[in-house]
Parts: C-alpha cells; sequence; structure tokens
C-alpha cells in the first residue's frame, strides 16, 4: 500500500504543479495571441475562443494521463471499478484518492 500511496502523491504533486505550469504558459501565451490578433484584425471573441478551447485541452489531458495510471493500477490489481475511472477523467485529484481508497480496501482482504 505504501508503494501506491507515495506513487499516487507524487502524480497528484507532478499533475498539479504541470496544471499551474502549462495554466501560466497560456496566459503568458495568451497574451501574445491578443497582440497578434490585434494587428491582424482578427476578432476579440475568436481569439478568446481560441484561448478557451486551449486551456480546457490541457484540463483534459491531464486527466487523461491519469486515468491512464490509474487503469493499469486497478488492473494489476484486478478491480473493476468504471465510476473510479470516470471520475478520474473529469476531475483527477478525487479520481486519485478514490482509487486509493479502493487500493488499500483490495489489499486489506
Amino acid at each position: 500500500m505504501k508503494r501506491y500511496f507515495i506513487k499516487y502523491f507524487v502524480l497528484l504533486i507532478v499533475f498539479s504543479s504541470l496544471y499551474g505550469i502549462l495554466s501560466g504558459l497560456l496566459t503568458i501565451f495568451s497574451l501574445r495571441l491578443y497582440d497578434i490578433f490585434f494587428t491582424d484584425d482578427v476578432s476579440l471573441s475568436r481569439g478568446q475562443e481560441i484561448i478557451y478551447y486551449m486551456s480546457t485541452y490541457v484540463i483534459y489531458l491531464i486527466n487523461i494521463i491519469a486515468a491512464i495510471f490509474v487503469i493499469f493500477d486497478l488492473k494489476k490489481l484486478g478491480v473493476k471499478s468504471v465510476p473510479v475511472i470516470l471520475l478520474t477523467l473529469f476531475a483527477y485529484p478525487i479520481g486519485i484518492l478514490l482509487t486509493l481508497i479502493l487500493i488499500n480496501t483490495k489489499i486489506e482482504r
């Protein structure tokens, strides 16, 4: 259990840091993108749409990577839990915590 706890604790820290760094980079990129849009006469609403979609895809990418880790570990232990995998796809911190709870109950049995 200790091995899984350390693994998922590190994953939470890495994904949270990655999300923070990527959102910061996205903010810097969006400022540069606004300059490009203003000089090329592209509408401001179109620029906001592009930035919104990019930030949404970054979150989904992190959630998908976390779900892949969860799927592999649950398969190793022989646990089938579709709700936990779906929850990890939508909110990786909650999905990872529920995965740890499932792994703990499986190991204790």
